[in-house]
């Protein structure tokens, strides 16, 4: 997810008036906190998935070479 991308998303939500719950705290988006929230969220999510991308070929390679990969 990109940052144009997880802006829109929490325009889009904020729009909806949909708020941020974490634990027992609820946190919304048009203030400070919910956008640090919401922020962090977002980076650590394009992290994870940044690391299977990286991963994912690796996995192929070693599922190849034990004769395990099927498909394509």
């Amino acid at each position: 997810m990109d940052s144009f991308t997880s802006s829109r998303t929490a325009y889009q939500l904020t729009r909806r008036s949909v708020r941020l719950r974490l634990g027992g705290s609820i946190h919304d988006p048009t203030d400070p906190v919910g956008r640090l929230l919401f922020n962090v969220l977002a980076m650590v999510a394009e992290f994870e998935s940044d690391l299977i991308r990286m991963r994912t070929p690796e996995g192929m390679k070693v599922a190849k070479a034990k004769g395990r990969l099927r498909g394509k």
